[in-house]
């Protein structure tokens, strides 16, 4: 497991993105190609409820708590006033947000440097004012107790 920050420009404007998390840049590549079950389907459904959420926080400029609601991967990658940082100096390049819809998501057991687990990803066709369009990728993990939490958090 190798947590790790790395920032990449929002858009056409030399913004900020976030990704901390346990996971190396393979993310975007790691679906698995056999076709989804009905277990993927509940998990990616209740995944996306729990994303919903949690970026409800980030939206709501609430990055203390976006950080405390995360996955204990995300929490010992970073601590939650650098975290604040980040995403504080993201979103304020980004902009407020206008408008996000849910592109993809698929559940996985498989994520390049990443430990045995169940994670879902999803992709978001999101639109911030400063900049249009960006995807939002998000990277939850299912905790021991069934929860859903998020590990990764990514804006490009």
């Amino acid at each position: 497991m190798r947590p790790f920050k790395r920032y990449r420009t929002c858009g056409r404007r030399a913004a900020t993105a976030v990704l901390i998390g346990l996971l190396s840049g393979g993310i975007a590549n790691a679906q698995t190609a056999s076709p989804p079950t009905r277990s993927d389907l509940a998990a990616e459904a209740a995944a996306e409820s729990a994303a919903a959420q949690w970026l409800a926080l980030v939206d709501g400029g609430k990055y203390d708590r976006s950080w405390m609601q995360a996955g204990d991967y995300l929490r010992r990658a970073t601590t939650e006033a650098a975290w604040a940082a980040s995403v504080a100096h993201a979103r304020g390049i980004c902009g407020a947000l206008l408008a996000r819809r849910v592109e993809s998501a698929y559940a996985t057991s498989y994520l390049p440097d990443a430990p045995p687990g169940y994670y879902v990803v999803l992709h978001y066709a999101s639109r911030f004012v400063h900049n249009s369009p960006a995807t939002e990728t998000l990277t939850l993990i299912q905790d021991p107790k069934g929860s859903w939490r998020v590990v990764g958090y990514y804006i490009s």
